[in-house]
């Protein structure tokens, strides 16, 4: 992610903190999605056929891919698998 680098040793208060986390989540938020829009993009699949492939609405894969839905992980394998991949968490050191 491009601007959350490390953890800064200090805040001056806890709405620092908690600014810092949001552009941190939000930045690991948007990379998320446009991983699962590229892909749904370079198998051809429209959202609607992904929503029909993954059994999940049309509308919700909209909401995803806008940014405007937070999903879960099942959400999430579900999509992958309609698009023949599979989620994979890692855990990187800063």
């Amino acid at each position: 992610m491009k601007n959350a680098n490390r953890i800064p040793e200090t805040f001056q208060t806890d709405a620092e903190y908690r600014q810092w986390m949001e552009r941190w989540q939000q930045e690991a938020r948007e990379a998320t999605i446009e991983g699962f829009k590229q892909n749904r993009k370079l198998n051809g699949m429209t959202q609607t056929e992904l929503g029909r492939k993954a059994g999940i609405s049309q509308p919700n894969i909209t909401r995803f891919e806008s940014g405007s839905y937070n999903p879960s992980l099942d959400f999430m394998v579900k999509i992958a698998a309609a698009m023949g991949k599979r989620v994979q968490i890692t855990l990187v050191d800063e």
